[in-house]
């Protein structure tokens, strides 16, 4: 846990560097311009843009990624959420919420607006980047974008040990969730499952992901977000009843109440032996 903590702050403050290197050196006035008025389309035509399916329009865009990205939220939602309410634990509500969800959703708002506008202004240039995607596919284009700008040579290798230590740092908290929904004996003191189960979970994504993403590109992964998604979809659905039954009566269901009544219980049946005593 110790390491994994040194690894998150690594990332974040590089995170932070990549950022902040790639709007000094771009197109600061475009990027601030441009993202004042996304931003704009974005709260106006808020349910328009979340609704476009591309159907009338014979637009595919919205079947090849739109549908990929809600897939892959709903394949992820459950292990994710189970990560983030073991981290959210004995933390006020308001402050998870601003963790968790605010503050996140902040920095991809400045993190889209300095790299889309950087890279929308790159490519009204000369239509590099449009060439590369095209020709090498989107995993490529982060590379031309970045061999764009200053000390390209410096900005790669680091972008890529970023990029490292993100996964690893995911990898962590989505294996130690998947791990404890297949142990028993989970409670918030103990909340590590088992290195072995950790170890074999592990094993089975990254073959399975090495061998989509081997044989099938980018579209292995839309094809397992897909698989994925349906089917946590309706578990998504149960979990939410039951959050809903939960809350109607949670005095019910508080493990923590019933212990301290059970206590009570054995210490009021243990007094009366204790005074004959």
């Amino acid at each position: 846990m110790k390491g994994i903590r040194i690894l998150s702050d690594i990332n974040m403050k590089a995170f932070y560097l990549i950022l902040a290197f790639v709007f000094l050196v771009g197109p600061i006035p475009y990027i601030l311009n441009s993202s004042t008025e996304a931003f704009g389309i974005y709260l106006t035509q808020f349910f328009q843009k979340s609704l476009f399916t591309g159907t009338t329009a014979g637009d595919p865009w919205p079947q090849w990624w739109t549908t990929f990205y809600w897939a892959s939220w709903f394949a992820w939602a459950l292990i994710l959420s189970l990560f983030l309410g073991r981290i959210a634990y004995g933390y006020r509500v308001k402050t998870v919420i601003l963790v968790n969800f605010i503050l996140p959703a902040i920095f991809g708002i400045i993190w889209m607006s300095v790299f889309g506008g950087t890279t929308i202004s790159m490519d009204m240039v000369d239509g590099a980047l449009s060439n590369v995607l095209a020709n090498n596919g989107p995993e490529s284009v982060i590379y031309a974008f970045f061999a764009g700008l200053p000390w390209s040579k410096i900005v790669i290798p680091l972008f890529l040990f970023v990029s490292f230590i993100s996964f690893v740092t995911a990898c962590d908290s989505n294996l130690v969730a998947m791990g404890g929904i297949s142990s028993s004996g989970i409670t918030p003191e103990k909340p590590e499952a088992g290195l072995f189960v950790k170890i074999l979970w592990g094993i089975a994504v990254s073959m399975i992901s090495w061998s989509m993403i081997s044989f099938a590109s980018i579209d292995g992964v839309k094809m397992l977000n897909n698989l994925g998604g349906v089917p946590a979809l309706f578990l998504g659905l149960i979990v939410f009843g039951s959050l809903v039954k939960i809350s109607k009566n949670p005095q019910k269901y508080d493990k923590t109440l019933i212990e301290e009544d059970n206590l009570e219980d054995i210490e009021d049946d243990i007094e009366p032996i204790s005074k004959a005593l």
